[in-house]
């Protein structure tokens, strides 16, 4: 499901860091950026045009992870640092000079606490932080990390969209283990679905008499956590992947 960490062990200095290189890079022409867009070779990288149900999200992104090598040291197009989704796509140091120690400081930090709570779910199942399915996550891991920009969307665009509003994100459930989610501490727009039978079908599609909660962060710092479909596998149902938008 869906709860919130504090006091957590990722600086809060670096989480400022994080932000401010975040809002440097989305605030780049769109001409700069469309020179890191993911492909079909390369799903790692910068894109506007995702779709979740079919439906074109609301938003930019970035998308980079854990590197072939595990070796941050390693320049990002060796070949020896391309995985099965591709290979990191980071503006380089005369673009923005401190983005990517900046961002790779904060995937590891991100993914020592993800690290944290898998002990802890495992736990809660019986198992020892030593089991077989914490090892496996840890040493081959292929998380990544995503870093979200929601533009401002005008009323025109609002009312040119056949299905509705345009929604940042539509409605899913995370495919991954679990997500380590900072919320924009100003706007306060993610939602989950409130845990119905038949509120929703297989295919995420929901109605209009949906009871959708906002999820508001305790603090700027907090991270909001949500378990995916493997962990709901991995526990046999006992961890809920959600429904979100």
């Amino acid at each position: 499901g869906f709860f919130q960490i504090v006091n957590h062990s990722v600086p809060t200095s670096l989480i400022d860091e994080y932000l401010e290189q975040c809002k440097l890079y989305f605030s780049l022409p769109l001409n700069v950026k469309r020179q890191w867009k993911r492909h079909a070779e390369n799903s790692r990288g910068w894109f506007n045009d995702e779709l979740t149900k079919q439906r074109l999200d609301w938003k930019e992104a970035l998308d980079m992870g854990v590197p072939g090598t595990r070796d941050w040291s390693i320049d990002d197009s060796d070949p020896s640092n391309r995985c099965l989704d591709g290979w990191n796509q980071l503006p380089s140091s005369d673009v923005l000079p401190d983005f990517r120690p900046i961002i790779t400081r904060y995937f590891d930090e991100c993914a020592k606490l993800a690290d944290q709570i898998a002990i802890f779910m495992a736990k809660g199942l019986g198992q020892s932080e030593d089991c077989r399915m914490i090892q496996e996550l840890r040493d081959h891991h292929s998380s990544y990390l995503r870093s979200n920009y929601y533009p401002v969307c005008d009323v025109e665009q609002e009312n040119e969209d056949p299905s509705g509003k345009p929604l940042g994100i539509s409605p899913h459930r995370d495919a991954g283990f679990l997500t380590v989610l900072l919320q924009d501490a100003d706007c306060h727009s993610l939602q989950v679905l409130l845990d119905h039978e038949g509120d929703s079908n297989s295919n995420g599609n929901t109605s209009l008499h949906d009871n959708w909660i906002t999820i508001r962060p305790a603090d700027k710092y907090a991270f909001t956590i949500n378990t995916g479909d493997m962990a709901e596998v991995w526990s046999n149902g006992r961890y809920k992947a959600p429904l979100h938008r």
